[in-house]
């Protein structure tokens, strides 16, 4: 992970995903932030342990949230490759 300030303020891009082996079965998540420019500001990931794809998702997007919310992140727009947890945001 790449230091990050305690309060940030610019523009960036949250990419997050999750996935299950099984349907339920063991499940992961990650994300990612990059700022306007591309570059990489922190990726962050976490196993489930059992989970559906739908909740290994939506534990992505938490997962990024909360940290961009920690350090102060002002304007995010946040892509995920889920229709489910689009539209119930």
């Amino acid at each position: 992970m790449l230091y990050v300030p305690a309060r940030c303020s610019f523009h960036a891009f949250l990419n997050f995903d999750g996935s299950s082996k099984g349907n339920p079965g063991p499940a992961g998540a990650g994300v990612v932030l990059r700022a306007a420019d591309g570059s990489m500001v922190f990726q962050l990931r976490e196993g489930l342990s059992v989970a559906t794809d739908n909740v290994a998702e939506y534990k992505g997007l938490m997962l990024g949230l909360k940290y961009v919310l920690e350090k102060g992140f002002k304007h995010i727009q946040v892509q995920g490759t889920h229709n489910l947890s689009a539209c119930r945001i």
